[in-house]
This record gives C-alpha cells, sequence and structure tokens, in this order.
C-alpha cells in the first residue's frame, strides 16, 4: 500500500476544494497540499452550474461604477432566506468574496469580467461575475491547471476517499483508492469537499422527501460522504432539507437562463394558464412547478428576451440540442405543446394588459415591456441542482459541534456545510452556490495557512 504524509488532505475537487487548496498554497508556500479527485474530466456541481459568481465592492464593479458593499450583498441574501442563515457568516462570506475573485483572476489565472447582461431577481444591486463563455467548465479547468503546476499541491485524479478515521494522534488517516491501488494518506488538517448528497436518492428521501423522484442534475458523485464523515468526527447537520431547485428541461440538466423570467417571460401550466408570480425565483418555482398536473410547465417568451440571453452558453446547448422553439404567433405555440390555444391567448392577452409599474394578479410587479411575436417556448420541470444543508461551521468554514466548538482542522466548504439559503428551496438566491463554494473555500484556505504559517514560526 502506498502511503502519503501531507499538511493537508482535500476531499474533492469541485470550485469549493480547489480555491481551498489554491489559497493555502498562495499565504503558506511551504505547506504540502493533497487533493483527492474522483475525475477531473468529469462534470462536477461547478462545471454543471451557469457560474454566475455574485460578490461585493469587486474592481470589476468599481471598473462599471458600480458601488456596492458587502453589507448590501448579505442584506439581499438574508432577505431571500428570511433570515434563517447565520448572519455573522453571511456577512464574512460576503466581505470575502472580493478577495476571493480577485485571488482567482489574479492568481489563479481565471480569466473574470462583470456579468452585467441580465437582471438578477434578489439582488438589488448589479454583482454578477463569470467567465466570458458563461459556463463554469472553463473556470474549473484554470483551477485545476492551476493546482497541477502549483509545486506544493498534489492533485491526484482519479481517487476516491473511501474512510476517514482520526489517529491517536490527533491527524486524520484517510484511506483511499487511486488509479486502482490503496493509498493511505494521513495529514494534520481535513478539508471536506464532496459536493453535498444530490446524488444520494436515500437522503434526499430522508430529508427531502417533497422532491424524491424529481431529477437530479447536479454531479452523481455528490452522495453525502463528506458531511458522513463530518458527523463522525463530532459534527453537526443543519437545514438539511435545503436545497437549490432548477427549471429543467432533460434529465441531463439541459435548461434556459433565470433570464428568460427576469426579463419578463411567463409559465403556463398544460391547461394555458399562469398560476404563480414567476419572480420568485428559479430555486422556489422548482417546486411549484412540479405541484402542476402533469409536473410539467411551460415557459414562454419573445425575440426581445431572445436577444439578451441568446449567447450564454446553457440557451445555446438547449437551441442545439432541439429544446429552444420559436413561433411566428400564439396559435402556432399553442398548437405546438397541444396546450388550448383561446385559453393560453387570453393569458397573454392579462398578462400584456398589466400597466408597468403595476402588480399583476399574482402580485408580480411588472417591469419589462409586453411580450410580442415572434414567441420562443420550452417544456420544463422542477429538478434539483445541488443541496444546501450539511454541516456546521464558523466564520473560517471549521466544522463545529453541537455545544458550538470548533473541532480541531476539520473544516467543509461549498456543499458540504450549510449554505446560506435558509430551509427549503425557496431561500436560494441566484449565484448562492458558486459564491458559497469560493468563498467558504477562501476562508477555509486562509484560516488553514495562518495555522500553519504559525507553526512554522514558533
Amino acid at each position: 500500500m502506498r502511503s502519503i504524509n501531507t499538511d493537508v488532505v482535500i476531499v474533492g475537487g469541485g470550485a469549493a476544494g480547489c480555491v481551498t487548496a489554491g489559497v493555502i498554497a498562495s499565504f503558506a508556500p511551504g505547506a504540502h497540499i493533497t487533493l483527492l479527485e474522483i475525475d477531473c474530466s468529469a462534470d462536477c456541481n461547478s462545471t454543471i452550474a451557469s457560474a454566475f459568481i455574485p460578490g461585493a465592492a469587486t474592481r470589476f464593479q468599481k471598473q462599471q461604477d458600480i458601488l456596492d458593499t458587502p453589507e448590501a450583498m448579505a442584506a439581499d441574501i438574508c432577505a431571500k432566506n428570511h433570515g434563517e442563515s447565520d448572519y455573522e457568516i453571511t456577512l464574512s462570506m460576503c466581505r470575502h468574496s472580493a478577495n476571493a475573485l480577485h485571488w482567482m483572476a489574479d492568481i489563479a489565472h481565471v480569466p473574470l469580467e462583470f456579468a452585467g447582461e441580465i437582471h438578477w431577481l434578489g439582488h438589488n444591486t448589479p454583482r454578477m461575475h463569470s467567465h466570458k463563455l458563461r459556463s463554469g467548465i472553463p473556470i474549473i479547468r484554470c483551477l485545476h491547471t492551476f493546482l497541477e503546476k502549483s509545486e506544493n499541491i498534489n492533485l491526484l485524479n482519479h481517487t476516491t476517499a473511501r474512510e476517514i478515521e482520526r489517529t491517536s494522534k490527533g491527524a486524520f488517516r484517510v484511506k483511499a483508492l487511486s488509479d486502482g491501488r490503496e493509498l493511505d494518506i494521513v495529514a494534520d488538517f481535513l478539508v471536506l469537499a464532496t459536493g453535498g448528497f444530490g446524488g444520494n436518492p436515500g437522503m434526499i428521501k430522508q430529508y427531502i422527501p417533497d422532491m424524491t423522484d424529481a431529477w437530479h442534475i447536479g454531479a452523481a458523485t455528490n452522495t453525502g460522504d463528506g458531511i458522513r464523515w463530518g458527523l463522525t468526527l463530532g459534527g453537526e447537520t443543519k437545514l438539511m432539507n435545503a436545497f437549490q431547485g432548477r427549471d429543467t428541461i432533460r434529465e441531463d440538466g439541459t435548461r434556459v437562463t433565470p433570464g428568460v423570467i427576469s426579463e419578463g417571460g411567463i409559465a403556463v401550466n398544460n391547461s394555458g394558464v399562469r398560476f404563480v408570480r414567476e419572480d420568485l425565483g428559479y430555486s422556489p418555482l422548482s417546486t411549484l412547478f412540479r405541484a402542476q398536473d402533469g409536473k410539467f410547465v411551460f415557459l414562454l417568451w419573445d425575440e426581445r428576451i431572445q436577444g439578451k440571453i441568446a449567447d450564454l452558453y446553457i440557451m445555446i446547448d438547449a437551441l442545439e440540442k432541439g429544446e429552444i422553439h420559436s413561433f411566428s404567433d400564439i396559435k402556432q405555440l399553442s398548437e405546438f405543446f397541444d396546450l388550448p390555444g383561446d385559453r393560453l391567448k387570453d393569458t397573454l392577452d392579462t398578462y400584456n394588459l398589466t400597466p408597468i409599474g403595476v402588480q399583476d394578479e399574482f402580485g408580480r410587479l411588472r417591469e419589462t415591456p409586453v411580450l410580442r411575436p415572434p414567441f420562443y417556448a420550452s417544456r420544463v420541470t422542477g429538478s434539483i441542482a445541488h443541496t444546501q444543508g450539511g454541516l456546521t461551521i464558523n466564520k473560517q468554514s471549521q466544522v463545529i459541534d453541537e455545544s458550538g466548538t470548533s473541532i480541531n482542522h476539520v473544516y467543509a466548504v461549498g456543499n458540504d456545510a450549510v449554505g446560506l439559503s435558509g430551509a427549503g428551496s425557496d431561500g436560494y438566491l441566484s449565484g448562492n452556490g458558486w459564491f458559497f463554494a469560493i468563498t467558504s473555500g477562501f476562508a477555509a484556505g486562509r484560516a488553514i495557512a495562518r495555522e500553519l504559517t504559525k507553526s512554522t514560526n514558533s
């Protein structure tokens, strides 16, 4: 059996794990970091996501003359989750966001830019950042490339952690399988970054029973291992029914951008009528869509909206797969989807008659022009993108026990930690997944680097 002695072992090579590893290496250059990833070429939550990353008071915002503060961002997050996240942790992560994004751009050489083309519901200030392709795939590739070039990071691809235990001396022993061979890793610090439990049907049934048979469009490897290991080491969990829902066209994750709705699109059921205020956000809409007859609904938008969003990666993907359909008029649309034509026309006319600045019968404030032909539409259902409940942590992403005491040298980042979305699906604010992945990873990386530097200098 091969064996490795390392300062830090990180289990999981998505955005959270990569940022944690890279930040430790940057701020504690003498440290030795080992990162385990099942398959660097496979999809993780970070590559599946659209990769719009919110950040407050970044230089990218300032270049656009946008004034923002971590306090304003924390207020938006807490307004969406009804105050159900820990405010001090929420604010701390918001304060990390600019430094985390700047580190990604300047040190890890991820080509980020301000992404202001869409209004994101719930964000009262434009604060989205992304790669020019508006995809997580090139961002993760850049992060992996940075880690592979770092002299003090050992990125072990095709490596699966199977068991984690604490030794009598307080270190961590990780038993793994690497390229088919057994591997024994001993480390002083442990970081859990395995991506939550969206790919574990048993845990979904236990914690999110209403979504038991829903599609999971996140990474199949998100089976809750990190959370279970954290529990065996003395950690506690919180808000385990929390998740990010999505409006999804196919089980493979094909979908349209939230800009379809935020720019003025509507949702109708198979009776051809609206049934909800669409500006609730895509996550809470996922459960409401599934509650409709047949569990599918139809998103409808027009040429004006399509022109704003057509170049986004997920829109191009959906169009190439034949899942975005265009129609010259509402009659053609209703016939294609077998919807009651007269009722759909009445629904559209009623929606268009609501004046700008006035709430419609569902409570949605009208802020965009009327919908005009030609129209675009897709048939969607609600799905689980990733879970948001997990191990309780402090502001340094250190796992804490039931008494609130931090567990020495154990950290949880990304979806292995309890997120900032409150309970259920309706508290998720757009971008929370990527945002919390990089900020919790940045917080853990800085904290571990400080500990390692302190021990080296003492």
